[in-house]
């Protein structure tokens, strides 16, 4: 439903980037989440997200 993010640092080529995100609260059907991307302790990108939740309709499949 949105999303939104903002670059804090450049990485340098060959860092090893982490992503950690949590789920700040979650009803029914949508779900708000946040984040950070980092290398080390250096922050590179953090973001924020509202998600629509969906149910799968996954097909059931009867034996011949």
């Amino acid at each position: 439903m949105s999303f939104a993010c903002e670059f804090l640092d450049a990485a340098n080529e060959g860092e090893l980037i982490e992503g950690r995100a949590e789920v700040t609260r979650a009803g029914n059907s949508v779900l708000f989440m946040r984040g950070m991307l980092t290398s080390g302790e250096r922050p590179l990108l953090s973001f924020s997200g509202t998600i629509k939740r969906v149910k799968r309709n996954i097909p059931t499949i009867i034996p011949e």
